[in-house]
């Protein structure tokens, strides 16, 4: 697909506004992409509105940097669980009215776009690199959801504001639905199942 083509699903709108509650964490008809190790990316789509508004308030979360997955390891994937548990006990979960949809940083309460976009943007803090951060959405119940999906060697991470701990995407039961593409975290792509071919050099963290 031509960039001007990506270029014209990034500046669509898709309404996504509404957040599952504490206790929906799996959906029983998940489909093919919800019981992958791996979630990868298929063709471009439209990227919500709420994101584009985000990035035009705070741009240095959309850039395009690092590589696209990462090694994990011990101290790694222990960092992850820290900032999912850390910010999950920091937001106090408030829904927004659906008609003023707006994914925030640096809120006291919130709902799960507010969520993940404070835990990627505490991961890029600590050195993570962009492109291996996706925030991805998905149904959990037939509920829309949003979280952060951290890109490894071993899968495709979850960090949710529904659970505490991290899981490996194929855990949640979720049915997913599109994410940030791992070439440019501006544009978004539908989820498909499989293996990723990712141009970037996996990174390790320590």
């Amino acid at each position: 697909m031509s960039r001007l083509h990506a270029l014209f699903f990034a500046l669509a709108a898709a309404v996504f506004a509404t957040c599952a509650q504490a206790g929906t964490v799996a959906d029983d008809d998940a489909s093919p992409a919800g019981i992958q190790r791996f979630l990868a990316d298929g063709d471009y789509t439209l990227a919500p509105m709420a994101w584009l508004r985000f990035c035009l308030k705070h741009p240095a979360q959309c850039r395009a940097e690092g590589a696209s997955e990462v090694v994990l390891t011990d101290v790694s994937r222990a960092e992850l669980e820290a900032v999912n548990r850390g910010v999950n006990g920091r937001i106090r979960q408030k829904a927004d009215v659906p008609s003023k949809d707006s994914w925030d940083i640096d809120v006291t309460a919130g709902d799960c776009d507010d969520y993940a976009v404070q835990k990627r943007k505490e991961l890029i803090a600590l050195g993570w690199p962009p492109r291996a951060l996706s925030l991805g959405m998905a149904y959990a119940k037939g509920v829309p959801h949003l979280v952060l999906t951290v890109r490894t060697e071993k899968g495709d991470l979850v960090l949710d504001n529904l659970r505490s701990e991290v899981v490996v995407a194929s855990k949640t039961g979720y049915r997913w639905l599109k994410r940030q593409s791992a070439e440019n975290p501006l544009y978004w792509t539908v989820i498909v199942p499989g293996r990723p071919k990712y141009t970037q050099t996996a990174e390790a963290r320590r």
